[in-house]
């Protein structure tokens, strides 16, 4: 995925506590997209997170129809100390809405998040003859010493 947009609030004694970051991929088949969200040693985060996948096109109805789209909200915590993320269970999870079609699975069932390295990444992976627009906003509070 591609960042598309960044706004964040800063604190005078502290990293920015608010943090807002959209980004935009497609998937062709069963290929993955990635957004990640960078952390900083020694910061605990509240993370949301909002999926809208839209199917562009499709070969043997795999979407159900073109134009069919889904949207998925989760809620996590992570943590990032002294340079080793962990990323919780799902804190809340927001039904998955969807407008028809087979796309539901494509957004419930393959987007994750998990740590990455130093980074919280975001991983949404399409389905076989479906070519998917995803587009995801993070929303992301955070702590630290």
């Amino acid at each position: 995925m591609t960042e598309v947009a960044r706004f964040e609030s800063v604190a005078t004694n502290d990293d920015p506590n608010l943090r807002f970051y959209q980004s935009r991929g497609t998937t062709t088949g069963a290929t993955s997209t990635t957004a990640d969200l960078p952390t900083a040693s020694n910061t605990a985060y509240s993370i949301e997170v909002v999926v809208t996948a839209r199917c562009t096109a499709e070969t043997s109805s795999a979407c159900g129809g073109v134009g069919r789209s889904a949207s998925w909200v989760q809620r996590y915590y992570a943590h990032n100390i002294g340079g080793t993320v962990t990323v919780g269970a799902v804190q809340d999870t927001s039904a998955t809405h969807t407008f028809g079609g087979n796309i539901t699975s494509a957004v419930t069932g393959d987007c994750a998040v998990a740590a990455s390295g130093t980074n919280i990444r975001l991983t949404c992976t399409g389905r076989a003859n479906q070519t998917l627009l995803w587009h995801a906003s993070w929303q992301v509070s955070s702590a630290s010493s």
